[in-house]
């Protein structure tokens, strides 16, 4: 499954893709548990099937922020100091920032071992790209401690989520089979 962020929604890699556009492919046995737009934001979670997004192992966040101005890196340094706010000893392997097909990119690990909220430990990748249109936020968080390669899976996951645009040739939109996760 190829999901793309077109005009406001997530949708089927069927779909032609016009302006700017987020393309995701999240792992296979993932469904969407909770969808939700209001104003210019919007958000979509991500579940294994079979879970809820009240009870998860895993789950994938993607939001859009539509018309924001901050960069990728800003962004992703107010996300961590909320996450350090919500569990006390929260670990950050630092924000790492970067270009891909010209957009400013940021990708940011925190580790929370033990969310007050859950009693359990969560770990948290985030990818935030900057577009000329809306701030691109996926994120892939686990209530539990990922295995070095299952974390090592999803960072290379993460690192496939970009973002095109129809209308320039400076953001090219590549095949879309080229984004198809191999598990």
């Amino acid at each position: 499954m190829l999901l793309l962020c077109c005009a406001t929604e997530l949708v089927s890699a069927q779909s032609s893709l016009v302006d700017e556009n987020l393309l995701f492919a999240p792992p296979k046995g993932f469904q969407i548990g909770y969808q939700s737009r209001h104003g210019n934001n919007s958000i979509t979670e991500l579940i294994p099937a079979g879970q809820s997004v009240d009870d998860w192992t895993q789950m994938l966040t993607v939001e859009i922020f539509r018309g924001a101005t901050v960069d990728a890196p800003d962004f992703l340094g107010r996300v961590g100091g909320r996450y350090r706010g919500d569990c006390p000893n929260t670990t950050a392997q630092g924000i790492v920032t970067g270009h891909v097909n010209g957009y400013e990119v940021s990708m940011l690990l925190l580790r929370c071992p033990l969310n007050p909220h859950t009693g359990k430990p969560e770990t948290t990748a985030f990818r935030a790209i900057k577009g000329a249109d809306a701030l691109y936020l996926v994120q892939h968080a686990w209530r539990a401690v990922p295995s070095d390669q299952t974390l090592d899976e999803a960072m290379h996951a993460l690192a496939k989520v970009t973002v095109c645009d129809t209308r320039t040739p400076e953001h090219p939109c590549p095949a879309l089979n080229s984004l198809t996760p191999s598990k």
